[in-house]
């Protein structure tokens, strides 16, 4: 498992984004990102108080299993963990794909 701090992040209050997210697949390690950043955040009422890590780590994983069947690699390649989305076809959607990333994971060896 890599360093959080050796990955790249663009941050701001309503969106934090995590460059190449598509080269972490494991959940486990995606928890550790999340709490690295939270360790490092600037401003407290940011999405990652607005959000559950859960949620964070659903949407995580659903642009990880577009990046698997090169669906908008171009923008799936990041993760754009942005303040709760309203829309719940979404977060329909979100969950969908994150579970069926459960089964294409074995599969998954980007490097």
């Amino acid at each position: 498992m890599k360093s959080p701090s050796s990955y790249k992040f663009n941050i701001s209050e309503k969106n934090i984004q995590i460059v190449d997210s598509y080269k972490v697949k494991d959940e486990r390690e995606m928890k550790v990102i999340l709490n690295y950043l939270r360790a490092k955040r600037k401003c407290k009422k940011d999405v990652l108080e607005q959000r559950s890590e859960k949620s964070l780590i659903t949407e995580w994983r659903a642009h990880n299993f577009l990046y698997f069947f090169h669906i908008f690699r171009n923008r799936t390649n990041n993760v754009d963990l942005d303040t709760y989305k309203s829309n719940k076809t979404y977060m329909i959607f979100y969950h969908i794909m994150s579970f069926c990333y459960t089964f294409i994971k074995p599969f998954y060896n980007c490097k």
